[in-house]
């Protein structure tokens, strides 16, 4: 049965307007390692498609050269959109400061309402880093606004980060076969991709897109996960398309 592991076919569906894919990170990286490749294959098929940054993470080096790295990463953030043919915004939020309640979430509200998305990736709850959480959760609640002030839905997935494995199980695939050295490229614009010692981000996200793509029978993959209410939907009703949040 693959009902559980069907292929992402929901987000190849457009409506008359040109549809539009969102991908939220906690950190400058985060979006692309998530949706960065999925964002460069839509691109390509007429979507629109946008990379949200909630910081840039400009402590990564130490407080000591955060104004120099924030500066570098803004330009590393664009480089990358550039290559995988997407728009790219910062949320305006210094490293570790992403605000709690209703401030932050009519901030990504008000965001959504500018991109309208069809389709929200961001990251899975079961991180380790507190802004990955943090993300998670202000992502729901901002598509939750603006279902409920705008009257605008979006179909959200979880994307796979090496930061955010626990209790990460894979419910969708997406084939980025043809779009995989763009992404790779795109990746390769971020020093922290090439250089990190610490984390093996390198080595991870190769060696993972292989891996998704044996599971699901494509070269490369990246896989997703669907809210657990709508992976109960779609054992119900055996319906591969992409759930409305």
């Amino acid at each position: 049965m693959r009902i559980c592991w069907h292929i992402c076919e929901g987000l190849l569906k457009g409506g008359e307007a040109l549809p539009t894919l969102a991908v939220f990170g906690a950190h400058a990286m985060d979006a692309e390692v998530m949706g960065g490749a999925i964002a460069r294959d839509l691109s390509l098929k007429n979507w629109d498609t946008w990379l949200i940054h909630m910081t840039r993470g400009e402590r990564g080096k130490g407080p000591h050269k955060s104004i120099e790295y924030a500066k570098q990463l803004e330009a590393e953030m664009e480089n990358s959109a550039a290559k995988l043919k997407s728009k790219c915004i910062w949320m305006g939020y210094k490293a570790g400061e992403i605000p709690e309640g209703e401030a932050g979430i009519m901030d990504i509200g008000n965001v959504l309402k500018k991109v309208k998305p069809d389709v929200v990736i961001t990251h899975w709850k079961g991180s380790y880093h507190p802004r990955h959480v943090q993300t998670h959760e202000s992502v729901i609640n901002g598509l939750k606004y603006m279902a409920d002030n705008f009257k605008m839905e979006a179909s959200l997935y979880f994307g796979e980060n090496l930061e955010d494995l626990e209790g990460f199980h894979p419910t969708a695939y997406y084939d980025i076969s043809e779009s995989y050295s763009a992404w790779v490229e795109a990746l390769n614009c971020y020093e922290m991709f090439r250089e990190s010692v610490k984390f093996p981000y390198r080595d991870f996200y190769s060696s993972n897109s292989i891996s998704r793509g044996v599971e699901s029978g494509f070269k490369y993959s990246k896989a997703l996960m669907l809210p657990r209410v709508k992976i109960a939907d779609l054992r119900q009703d055996w319906s591969l398309c992409a759930p409305r949040y």
